[in-house]
């Protein structure tokens, strides 16, 4: 079992834990910490710690006939990028942290950055040459909304981006806490990664967490995330977090989905989240499918990288942009829906590209 401590406090939980393993999280100021006790609780299969949480995605699919014909993401038109087509987040280094990215799938293979990154159960960090693999399909559908490239139809918000692949979930669309530090201490070490997108979610809120991604946005990356599919008043994280970008769903006429969560996060430094940040489309997405083809799926796993591909976007033509440029950029160019202003059930609005 994992046990996630600050890294200034090594030294002290060292003198008093049997300790088996350990890793140093040194870019985002944490460590994680395997003691005997805690390996012997995972065979017998006990309950796991707050540490150790789980983290999932659920989304909705819908079945397509193998014979249907290709269908357009509805997605690109509603947030207004096709009037920018000569934007396509060219060179722009985003990192996909979610199941693995099918690199064979021909929507991806010019987008995708040859290296094979992975977080194994026991937090073993690999990393190859090669392209990416899926452990599923859910990676592989996210990132061709940021950047796949279709011929004969928009598929990808910013096709000219380079996607670095991080493969934590396994094929239950799960993974631990203690894995998604390991990844993301990975990826804040790569100076050419600006966007980070993490459709996946948390119960409530979390402090290591928290620490990991003010860490990053402190060295200029930008946070993407999934606001979480259970609905009105659900806290998760890392939608819930200081500093990063949350994305809620909306249906084709604008409406927002039922399970879309929002709410408000007070964390015990005082600081006051509402979430979502904003919403873009995320229900019935036609995206890739691992081992070829099309799937359409719904959540705000969906929603979120509507928006990464638009950060994308926005760097191209203004690489100069920091973290909070870019927030305020989004949120003051978004289209007002539902309540008037902005609410706590789609933040500031509809997601459009700015002008």
């Amino acid at each position: 079992m994992w046990c996630i401590k600050y890294l200034e406090d090594e030294s002290t939980i060292i003198n008093t834990i049997s300790l088996r393993r350990i890793i140093r999280l040194e870019k985002l100021g944490l460590v994680l910490l395997a003691d005997l006790e805690g390996i012997l609780s995972l065979i017998r299969n006990e309950d796991r710690s707050d540490d150790d949480q789980i983290l999932s995605v659920h989304p909705i699919e819908y079945a397509i006939a193998a014979d249907d014909q290709p269908i357009a993401n509805w997605g690109i038109s509603a947030i207004g990028v096709l009037e920018y087509q000569a934007l396509t987040g060219k060179g722009v280094g985003v990192a996909v942290v979610d199941s693995g990215v099918d690199g064979n799938h021909p929507w991806l293979k010019e987008s995708l950055i040859p290296t094979r990154i992975s977080v194994g159960e026991d937090c073993e960090l690999n990393v190859q040459d090669g392209l990416p693999t899926d452990k599923n399909f859910h990676g592989t559908h996210v990132a061709s909304i940021i950047g796949g490239k279709r011929p004969e139809l928009s598929m990808g918000v910013a096709p000219g981006v380079r996607i670095l692949s991080v493969e934590v979930l396994d094929a239950n669309n799960t993974c631990t806490l203690a894995q998604l530090l390991v990844a993301l201490n990975y990826v804040a070490g790569m100076d050419n990664i600006k966007i980070i997108n993490l459709s996946i979610e948390l119960p409530g809120m979390n402090d290591k967490l928290q620490r990991a991604i003010a860490r990053l946005t402190e060295t200029g990356k930008i946070v993407v995330c999934a606001a979480g599919n259970n609905g009105i008043g659900t806290i998760t994280s890392p939608s819930s977090v200081v500093g990063v970008i949350s994305v809620g769903a909306i249906d084709e006429v604008l409406n927002v989905w039922g399970g879309s969560a929002s709410g408000i996060a007070n964390w015990a430094s005082g600081e006051s989240v509402t979430f979502p940040t904003l919403c873009a489309p995320g229900i019935k997405i036609c995206a890739a499918n691992s081992g070829g083809g099309q799937r359409l799926l719904s959540g705000t796993s969906m929603a979120a990288p509507h928006v990464t591909g638009m950060i994308a976007m926005m760097l191209e033509r203004q690489p100069e942009l920091g973290v909070t440029d870019i927030r305020t950029k989004l949120v003051a160019a978004c289209c007002d829906i539902g309540l008037p202003g902005p609410d706590t059930r789609t933040g500031a609005g509809l997601a459009s590209f700015p002008p």
